[in-house]
Protein backbone atom coordinates (compact mmCIF):
# COMPACT_ATOMS: atom_id res chain seq x y z
CA UNK A 1 0.00 0.00 0.00
CA UNK A 2 1.45 3.34 -1.03
CA UNK A 3 0.90 6.20 1.39
CA UNK A 4 0.45 9.70 0.07
CA UNK A 5 2.29 12.24 2.15
CA UNK A 6 1.64 15.98 2.33
CA UNK A 7 4.58 18.38 2.33
CA UNK A 8 4.12 21.90 3.67
CA UNK A 9 5.89 24.68 5.52
CA UNK A 10 5.85 24.00 9.27
CA UNK A 11 3.39 26.01 11.33
CA UNK A 12 3.39 26.97 15.00
CA UNK A 13 0.98 24.14 15.89
CA UNK A 14 3.53 21.59 14.52
CA UNK A 15 6.09 22.54 17.19
CA UNK A 16 5.44 19.75 19.74
CA UNK A 17 5.39 17.04 17.08
CA UNK A 18 8.60 18.42 15.57
CA UNK A 19 10.32 18.30 18.96
CA UNK A 20 9.39 14.62 19.29
CA UNK A 21 10.71 13.94 15.77
CA UNK A 22 13.94 15.73 16.63
CA UNK A 23 14.38 13.65 19.82
CA UNK A 24 13.93 10.47 17.75
CA UNK A 25 16.45 11.82 15.22
CA UNK A 26 19.02 12.47 17.98
CA UNK A 27 18.51 8.98 19.45
CA UNK A 28 19.17 7.43 16.03
CA UNK A 29 22.25 9.62 15.56
CA UNK A 30 23.66 8.39 18.89
CA UNK A 31 22.95 4.76 17.92
CA UNK A 32 24.78 5.19 14.61
CA UNK A 33 27.76 6.69 16.42
CA UNK A 34 27.96 3.48 18.46
CA UNK A 35 27.11 5.41 21.59
CA UNK A 36 24.32 4.35 23.87
CA UNK A 37 20.95 5.46 22.54
CA UNK A 38 19.86 8.32 24.69
CA UNK A 39 17.29 11.05 24.68
CA UNK A 40 18.86 14.47 24.28
CA UNK A 41 19.35 16.40 27.51
CA UNK A 42 16.59 18.84 28.42
CA UNK A 43 18.82 21.88 27.89
CA UNK A 44 19.76 20.64 24.39
CA UNK A 45 16.09 20.07 23.58
CA UNK A 46 15.22 23.53 24.92
CA UNK A 47 17.92 25.14 22.75
CA UNK A 48 16.66 23.30 19.67
CA UNK A 49 13.04 24.20 20.48
CA UNK A 50 13.98 27.88 20.72
CA UNK A 51 15.79 27.72 17.38
CA UNK A 52 12.85 25.80 15.92
CA UNK A 53 10.32 28.50 16.83
CA UNK A 54 12.39 31.10 14.98
CA UNK A 55 12.86 28.82 11.99
CA UNK A 56 9.11 28.17 11.76
CA UNK A 57 8.35 31.91 11.89
CA UNK A 58 10.91 32.54 9.13
CA UNK A 59 9.67 29.73 6.86
CA UNK A 60 12.82 27.64 7.35
CA UNK A 61 11.21 24.31 8.28
CA UNK A 62 9.38 21.97 5.92
CA UNK A 63 7.38 18.99 7.19
CA UNK A 64 6.01 15.82 5.66
CA UNK A 65 3.12 13.82 7.04
CA UNK A 66 -0.41 12.63 6.59
CA UNK A 67 -3.64 13.60 8.31
CA UNK A 68 -2.65 11.78 11.53
CA UNK A 69 0.97 12.69 12.09
CA UNK A 70 4.16 14.31 10.89
CA UNK A 71 6.74 11.76 9.79
CA UNK A 72 9.67 13.95 8.82
CA UNK A 73 11.14 17.40 8.43
CA UNK A 74 13.86 19.55 6.94
CA UNK A 75 15.32 22.48 8.86
CA UNK A 76 17.55 25.06 7.23
CA UNK A 77 19.68 28.09 7.94
CA UNK A 78 20.87 30.91 5.71
CA UNK A 79 23.30 33.82 5.78
CA UNK A 80 21.18 35.54 8.45
CA UNK A 81 21.89 32.59 10.78
CA UNK A 82 25.55 31.85 9.93
CA UNK A 83 28.08 34.14 8.24
CA UNK A 84 29.71 31.20 6.41
CA UNK A 85 26.51 30.48 4.42
CA UNK A 86 26.46 32.42 1.12
CA UNK A 87 23.56 34.86 0.67
CA UNK A 88 21.81 32.89 -2.08
CA UNK A 89 21.99 29.51 -0.28
CA UNK A 90 19.42 27.61 1.76
CA UNK A 91 21.60 25.33 3.92
CA UNK A 92 19.89 22.15 5.17
CA UNK A 93 21.04 21.45 8.73
CA UNK A 94 18.45 18.85 9.77
CA UNK A 95 16.70 16.23 7.67
CA UNK A 96 14.86 13.31 9.20
CA UNK A 97 12.09 10.81 8.50
CA UNK A 98 10.63 8.20 10.85
CA UNK A 99 11.76 4.67 9.92
CA UNK A 100 8.28 3.46 8.89
CA UNK A 101 7.93 6.35 6.42
CA UNK A 102 11.32 6.03 4.74
CA UNK A 103 11.27 5.36 1.04
CA UNK A 104 12.85 6.99 -1.96
CA UNK A 105 9.49 8.44 -3.03
CA UNK A 106 8.81 9.98 0.39
CA UNK A 107 12.36 11.38 0.59
CA UNK A 108 11.99 12.79 -2.93
CA UNK A 109 8.65 14.35 -2.03
CA UNK A 110 10.16 16.01 1.07
CA UNK A 111 13.21 17.35 -0.82
CA UNK A 112 11.11 18.61 -3.74
CA UNK A 113 8.56 20.22 -1.41
CA UNK A 114 11.36 21.96 0.48
CA UNK A 115 12.95 23.09 -2.79
CA UNK A 116 9.67 24.64 -3.97
CA UNK A 117 9.25 26.36 -0.62
CA UNK A 118 12.68 28.04 -0.72
CA UNK A 119 13.05 28.59 -4.48
CA UNK A 120 11.69 32.17 -4.47
CA UNK A 121 14.34 33.24 -1.93
CA UNK A 122 17.44 31.19 -2.82
CA UNK A 123 19.28 29.93 -5.90
CA UNK A 124 20.97 26.89 -4.34
CA UNK A 125 20.45 24.31 -1.62
CA UNK A 126 23.54 23.06 0.22
CA UNK A 127 23.89 20.43 2.90
CA UNK A 128 26.43 18.18 4.50
CA UNK A 129 26.33 14.54 5.47
CA UNK A 130 28.73 12.46 7.49
CA UNK A 131 31.25 10.94 5.10
CA UNK A 132 30.17 7.40 6.04
CA UNK A 133 26.46 8.00 5.24
CA UNK A 134 26.66 6.65 1.72
CA UNK A 135 22.94 5.81 1.46
CA UNK A 136 21.84 9.40 2.14
CA UNK A 137 24.49 10.66 -0.29
CA UNK A 138 23.20 8.31 -2.97
CA UNK A 139 19.61 9.48 -2.42
CA UNK A 140 20.60 13.13 -2.65
CA UNK A 141 22.66 12.40 -5.77
CA UNK A 142 19.60 10.83 -7.41
CA UNK A 143 17.76 14.07 -6.67
CA UNK A 144 20.32 16.25 -8.45
CA UNK A 145 22.77 17.12 -5.66
CA UNK A 146 26.46 17.17 -6.57
CA UNK A 147 29.60 17.30 -4.48
CA UNK A 148 30.50 20.82 -3.43
CA UNK A 149 34.23 21.36 -3.89
CA UNK A 150 36.43 23.63 -1.80
CA UNK A 151 33.98 24.24 1.02
CA UNK A 152 34.00 23.25 4.67
CA UNK A 153 31.70 24.50 7.40
CA UNK A 154 33.51 25.68 10.53
CA UNK A 155 33.86 22.97 13.17
CA UNK A 156 32.56 20.14 10.96
CA UNK A 157 34.87 17.14 10.50
CA UNK A 158 34.60 14.18 8.12
CA UNK A 159 31.73 15.64 6.12
CA UNK A 160 30.73 15.47 2.48
CA UNK A 161 29.24 18.75 1.24
CA UNK A 162 26.56 18.69 -1.45
CA UNK A 163 24.77 21.35 -3.48
CA UNK A 164 21.93 21.69 -5.93
CA UNK A 165 21.03 24.67 -8.10
CA UNK A 166 17.29 25.30 -7.84
CA UNK A 167 17.03 28.61 -9.67
CA UNK A 168 19.37 30.45 -11.96
CA UNK A 169 20.42 33.95 -10.94
CA UNK A 170 18.06 36.48 -12.50
CA UNK A 171 20.23 38.56 -14.81
CA UNK A 172 17.60 41.31 -14.62
CA UNK A 173 17.74 41.62 -10.85
CA UNK A 174 17.14 45.22 -9.94
CA UNK A 175 15.20 46.03 -13.14
CA UNK A 176 11.90 47.68 -12.19
CA UNK A 177 8.93 45.37 -12.70
CA UNK A 178 7.37 47.87 -15.11
CA UNK A 179 10.36 47.48 -17.45
CA UNK A 180 10.78 43.72 -17.14
CA UNK A 181 7.97 43.04 -19.62
CA UNK A 182 9.51 45.48 -22.07
CA UNK A 183 12.60 43.29 -22.41
CA UNK A 184 10.44 40.24 -23.05
CA UNK A 185 8.70 42.03 -25.93
CA UNK A 186 11.89 42.72 -27.90
CA UNK A 187 11.98 40.19 -30.75
CA UNK A 188 15.03 38.03 -31.30
CA UNK A 189 17.12 39.13 -34.29
CA UNK A 190 16.28 37.44 -37.52
CA UNK A 191 18.84 34.67 -38.21
CA UNK A 192 19.41 36.01 -41.76
CA UNK A 193 20.37 39.42 -40.39
CA UNK A 194 23.12 37.91 -38.23
CA UNK A 195 25.23 36.90 -41.24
Amino acid sequence: MQVHWHVKPAEAHDRDELIQLWKQFMCEEHEQDMALAQTPADDTTDQWATRLEGQIQQGKVTVIGNDEQLVGFIGMIDSDDASWVPTSVAYIVDIYMLPHARSFLAFKQLIEGFTQQVKPRYTQVWTNIAAQKHRVGALLSRLGFTVLQDFEAPGMKDQCYLCKTIRENDSRAGVPAALAGFFDSIPEPCPMMQE
